[in-house]
């Protein structure tokens, strides 16, 4: 799934419902992962294989939502660690005070690409600490992504699995 999917699913889905649909933000997705918390994943600080499916797993597919009830968000969501790769609706910036890093990702795509959270069962268990931030990588292995859905009523957030 491409970016691009996920903006047009919102927006045919906003003009059927009549409200604003969109995929969240960096910030809405690490609050709905792990709360106002420090924690390194959304069920706490430690990475547990049998909290979610990543390449740990050796599941090597999507699993279906809710297996993994120990793993699931302060607000009750699953999968914000693990399944697939989510889209969010930010692009890749240094963050204030931060130092700007040099890797494969923005050697091929720059420093103007959309982040992807969570990580997903073809990568390791590193990649679905909340804070963890990354795009889409070129190799076709690390294809699976999705995304999850916000609307935005009367200054109120809510979050959908």
């Amino acid at each position: 799934m491409e970016i691009e999917e996920a903006f047009s699913f919102c927006q045919w889905l906003s003009g059927k419902l009549g409200i604003d649909v969109s995929i969240p933000t960096e910030e809405e997705w690490e609050y709905a992962a792990r709360g106002n918390t420090r924690n390194q994943y959304p069920w706490g600080n430690e990475f547990d294989p049998s909290y979610c499916n990543t390449h740990e797993s050796n599941i090597e597919k999507t699993t279906p939502v809710r297996q993994y009830e120990k793993g699931r968000s302060l607000f009750g969501l699953y999968d914000m660690g693990g399944n697939v790769e989510e889209w969010v609706n930010t692009k890749y910036h240094v963050y204030e005070g931060g130092i700007e890093v040099v890797d494969d990702l923005t050697e091929s795509l720059g420093n103007d690409y959309y982040i992807l959270k969570g990580g997903s069962f073809a990568r390791g268990g590193d990649l679905c600490r909340v804070a963890r931030r990354h795009g889409k990588h070129p190799d076709p292995v690390f294809r699976f992504t999705g995304f999850r859905v916000v609307t935005r009523q009367k200054q109120h957030i809510k979050v959908g699995v």
